[in-house]
């Protein structure tokens, strides 16, 4: 896989020091016209979505959504689980913090508003199915730390953990990999009352998101994002989404 990308295109689209990102083949165009609608409908302009092929790429800046076109060698959708954590470390040697957002993870309510992210080093989401991945940090924890939707603040020890974290191989899975990791730091882990959870090692603090605030399923009342579950590909989310109430693109536009 190439991994070599210019990441200062993102400059023009940072605020706050924060950028909010995700990435989308041409299966997935329609899950982020959907994505970036919920955003504007939040009046969240912060955010960029690099493209990973060209055709994503003119459908996208004809819809006037913020999109960088990056272009790997990737054989299929597994191989683009590594990027979910190389893009934010290359960001995070910029000097700019950053969230990664799946594209069907919808923004319902802006849940940075919830949130100071000065006081934490990681902020993630929380998932408690019985299926939660991976079973290692499962069954200690009896929860796992979603990838699908995470915040980086820029410090040191987050630069040091994503460099070594890339450096694993092979590389299983970028949830496998980010939650294994942190198993093994022992971490001391605080319930708090609305379900989230702190988890504290000798580096990081890490505030783990209740499904009050983010769900990694069904779109229930007052949450802040929906992430619900879906076959990975851009067909089945898309059915998914429109069940949930979720969808907001019309008609048959790019398919």
């Amino acid at each position: 896989m190439n991994d070599t990308f210019d990441i200062k295109e993102i400059n023009k689209f940072v605020k706050n020091k924060l950028i909010i990102i995700s990435c989308v083949n041409y299966d997935y165009v329609r899950v982020a016209i959907n994505w970036t609608r919920h955003l504007n409908a939040l009046n969240i302009t912060n955010y960029v979505i690099y493209a990973l092929d060209m055709e994503s790429y003119e459908i996208l800046n004809s819809e006037n959504i913020n999109t960088i076109l990056f272009k790997i060698e990737a054989e299929n959708w597994d191989d683009l689980k590594y990027y979910k954590l190389k893009i934010p470390y290359e960001i995070l040697k910029q000097d700019i913090d950053v969230l990664w957002s799946d594209l069907d993870a919808v923004w319902l309510r802006n849940p940075l508003e919830h949130i100071d992210l000065a006081n934490y080093d990681i902020v993630g989401s929380i998932v408690e199915h019985d299926r939660a991945w991976p079973p290692t940090a499962r069954e200690i924890w009896k929860f796992t730390i979603c990838t699908g939707w995470i915040y980086f603040r820029t410090t040191p020890s987050n630069k040091n953990i994503l460099n070594n974290m890339l450096k694993i191989t092979p590389f299983p899975c970028d949830q496998q990999i980010f939650n294994e990791f942190l198993l093994k730091q022992n971490p001391v882990i605080t319930h708090m009352q609305d379900g989230s959870k702190l988890l504290t090692t000798d580096q990081l603090l890490i505030l783990v998101l209740g499904s009050s605030i983010i769900n990694r399923g069904d779109n229930l009342k007052d949450i802040y994002v929906c992430h619900p579950l879906s076959e990975k590909n851009g067909f089945e989310t898309e059915k998914v989404l429109k069940r949930e109430k979720l969808w907001l693109v019309n008609g048959t536009l790019y398919i």
